[in-house]
């Protein structure tokens, strides 16, 4: 299994641990953060993430609202929450399976 590198980057980068984590064909990709685009001389934020569509993983950008406005900013960061802790679940998961198998041998 790879080295698990963290790397945080909040301007539509990747919070990665490491680019993918294999396991015998089971395959993750994590990432999520934020982006501010500015649209007609506006500045909005949108929170990213990766999802599997069509058998692939795929970056998608979700709206969330003006950038100047408090109720964003707290959604941007419950977003980033949320996605970290289910992250950490799925992680665990794959370490216990990983655990399970090698013991087994």
């Amino acid at each position: 299994m790879q080295a698990l590198a963290t790397v945080l980057s909040l301007f539509n980068d990747n919070l990665m641990l490491s680019d993918r984590i294999s396991l015998h064909g089971v395959s993750m990709m994590l990432g999520c953060g934020y982006c501010e685009k500015t649209i007609h001389g506006r500045p909005y934020l949108y929170f990213w993430h990766y999802e599997t569509r069509g058998g692939r993983r795929e970056q998608v950008e979700e709206y969330v609202g003006p950038a100047r406005s408090p109720r964003s900013r707290e959604e941007t960061l419950r977003r980033l929450d949320a996605y970290v802790k289910r992250a950490h679940a799925d992680l665990a998961r794959l370490v216990r399976r990983a655990r399970a198998e090698l013991l087994r041998r």
